[in-house]
């Protein structure tokens, strides 16, 4: 399990957010496959070398190529996003 809180990042522009999150995804993905003696480790380490995420694309490639390494296993991701603030939350 990879958990993700967005909530941290809400001042971070585009560029740095996505320098933040990419870090952690990251660490935690390969932490958990080397736990796990994954097969395919060393694919999937170099492919977290070489993919950067930039964009909301570059995220969404990044589960295309786990979905395409990592098969007949489950990963799940708990992302907790951006809560909006209401004047009736304060």
């Amino acid at each position: 399990m990879i958990q993700l809180c967005f909530q941290y990042y809400t001042a971070a522009g585009k560029k740095k957010f996505y320098s933040l999150i990419e870090k952690e995804p990251y660490f935690q993905l390969k932490n958990r496959l080397r736990e796990v003696n994954f097969d395919k480790y060393n694919e999937i380490e170099q492919f977290l070398r070489t993919h950067r995420l930039t964009d909301h694309f570059s995220f969404y490639e990044f589960f295309e190529e786990l979905n395409r390494i990592v098969r007949f296993k489950k990963i799940v991701i708990f992302i907790d996003e951006f809560e909006k603030k209401t004047s009736s939350s304060y």
